[in-house]
């Protein structure tokens, strides 16, 4: 899981300094969109989250500065706490984080990045 964590922290480093802002929220699989938007140039990515736990936090902030680290829910099941200490946002989750559009990058599992060049 390590692997992926690096993976996913090396995208939010490309992304830092972009907007931040809630996209949707899917009760059924208690999934959590955001959506990145860079602020020079307007490009744009989605970052979801499966399963999550916990969420708090602001709906929209910018300069944004996501890191990504291993966490271990009440139950012991392995997963990832995703934060932006400056901004105040938590999330943490049990299932995956899926960057772009279709399997870019999910944690636990390892997948290559397709829509994104690090």
């Amino acid at each position: 899981m390590m692997a992926d964590i690096t993976r996913v922290n090396a995208f939010f480093q490309n992304w830092k300094g972009a907007i931040a802002l809630f996209n949707k929220f899917t009760s059924s699989h208690s999934r959590f969109v955001i959506e990145l938007k860079q602020p020079n140039n307007g490009e744009f990515i989605g970052v979801s989250f499966s399963f999550c736990n916990y969420i708090a936090g602001s709906t929209l902030w910018e300069n944004c500065d996501l890191k990504c680290f291993p966490w271990k829910s009440p139950e012991g099941k392995s997963g990832y706490e995703v934060r932006d200490d400056k901004a105040g946002f938590l999330i943490r989750g049990t299932d995956s984080i899926v960057i772009g559009e279709g399997d870019s990058s999910t944690i636990p599992q390892a997948h290559p990045f397709q829509n994104q060049s690090l």
